[in-house]
């Protein structure tokens, strides 16, 4: 199953009203080394923010090997 979504293209997206300066929020998520922090099952975050660049996500949950993919930035 793993291997088969891995060669799936989808797309998340999600929408939520957030209270302060855009310069501020867009420094919240380009943080990935804060992301460890906060994110337990994040064992790597890493790559080029910028659009049609790749970054690089390697999560692990308890009982399962660890999952890596490489999401392509579509919209800056």
């Amino acid at each position: 199953l793993i291997a088969a979504l891995s060669r799936t293209k989808f797309e998340v997206r999600h929408e939520i009203l957030i209270h302060a300066a855009s310069e501020k929020v867009w420094s919240a998520v380009i943080d990935f080394n804060n992301y460890k922090n906060w994110n337990s099952q994040l064992l790597y975050l890493g790559g080029t923010i910028a659009r049609n660049e790749k970054i690089h996500l390697k999560l692990s949950v308890a009982g399962a090997a660890p999952y890596e993919f490489k999401p392509t930035i579509s919209q800056w």
